[in-house]
């Protein structure tokens, strides 16, 4: 829904109106219904999807406890990863003021997108 918090703000911006959440749900869906916004419970990594199989699939305790562990292992790294990906965000724009060889930049992509990783033809140096 984060689309359609920009989309409202742009609206409020601009002094247009804007539809409610519901109608914009009902006109992205007419308009463009091959692109899906994930419940949160779909919206997990396939080892989470592994892991949450893999538990439903114990039957004895043993397993059901490993399993539970193993999937609590995972959420405790991911939280990590997480946080650290705040961090460099946060550095980023808090550096995005300043010159290029001077700022901190931090490029994010998912891997299943065709992605072109940002380079630079001139590199910054103190050579000439």
């Amino acid at each position: 829904m984060n689309i359609h918090k920009l989309y409202k703000a742009s609206c409020q911006e601009a002094g247009v109106r804007f539809v409610e959440k519901s109608s914009f749900q009902s006109i992205w869906n007419a308009c463009i219904p091959h692109i899906k916004v994930a419940s949160p419970r779909d919206d997990v990594c396939a080892t989470c999807e592994k892991l949450r199989k893999k538990n439903i699939d114990s039957v004895s305790e043993e397993d059901k406890l490993a399993s539970t562990e193993e999937m609590r292992s995972h959420i405790v790294l991911a939280q990590k990863e997480r946080d650290l990906y705040n961090s460099l965000i946060k550095k980023a724009k808090e550096t995005s003021h300043l010159c290029p060889a001077e700022r901190s930049n931090h490029f994010t992509f998912d891997f299943a997108q065709s992605v072109g990783i940002p380079h630079h033809a001139r590199h910054y140096s103190s050579h000439p």
